[in-house]
């Protein structure tokens, strides 16, 4: 059995283990041999792939250890004295995994929490499309809406994201998450010219003269404008003047 192109994660390796952890199974594939699916590994190798000093530190080099005994436990691998088996065709019996591109792998493996974030967006697409909150977000990744937020950025900056806006429910702006492609990009590009020059020109007109503004619609724009600078990071307006 030759090296698979891709990396394999089931779905509840995906929303039911740490960040950690995951990365280090991706790893295990990645540097996956021989035709029996045993790999030869010692701590410190994931390590360094992780991004890690080595030799790693006894803290780090126990998370790392940690990580592999959670795979164990749950027989996703085999620990063999000094070395683990991957049963690679047993994934295809789960109930569900995704499929994750080696070069995307590699630009996430040493960043668990995006790892996993990136997973997660990827099982919930629908249609090309993943419609999940923000708060649901937080609360499978067990972390705060603002760290979502900032997530959701890092992998939009790494062009393997592009998030949407849309009033799909509630009749209130709601993200659409879309995996990266030129195509998506300039419709993205393109759905958000109109809106962005309406919200310039009635920001401009604030700053002019700010009190033709109730506070309500003050309130609405500061929230516009914070949606507009997420779009246009090279083009930021000064919240201050909105507070």
């Amino acid at each position: 059995m030759q090296k698979s192109l891709k990396i394999l994660m089931p779905n509840d390796i995906t929303c039911g283990l740490e960040p950690l952890a995951i990365s280090v199974y991706g790893i295990l594939q990645l540097i996956y041999r021989s035709d029996a699916g045993v790999v030869y590994i010692a701590p410190d190798t994931i390590g360094y792939h992780l991004g890690y000093k080595v030799p790693m530190i006894a803290k780090t080099q126990q998370k790392v250890i940690n990580a592999l005994e959670c795979l164990d436990e749950l027989d996703y691998i085999r620990k063999c004295d000094n070395h683990y088996l991957i049963d690679m065709g047993s994934i295809y019996t789960t109930s569900g995994y995704e499929l994750l591109s080696v070069e995307t792998f590699r630009r996430l493996m040493d960043k668990p929490d995006l790892l996993k974030h990136y997973l997660i967006i990827k099982r919930g697409l629908i249609d090309g499309k993943c419609k999940y909150s923000i708060p649901y977000f937080a609360k499978i990744e067990e972390t705060s809406p603002q760290t979502i937020s900032r997530r959701n950025k890092e992998l939009e900056d790494m062009r393997l994201i592009i998030i949407y806006q849309d009033n799909y429910k509630d009749g209130r702006n709601n993200n659409v998450y879309t995996l990266y492609s030129e195509e998506q990009a300039e419709k993205k590009r393109t759905n958000y010219s109109d809106l962005n020059r309406s919200v310039s020109a009635r920001y401009n007109a604030f700053v002019k003269n700010p009190a033709k503004f109730t506070p309500l619609q003050k309130k609405t724009l500061r929230q516009e404008v914070i949606e507009y600078n997420e779009r246009n990071p090279d083009r930021v307006k000064d919240l201050s003047v909105l507070d």
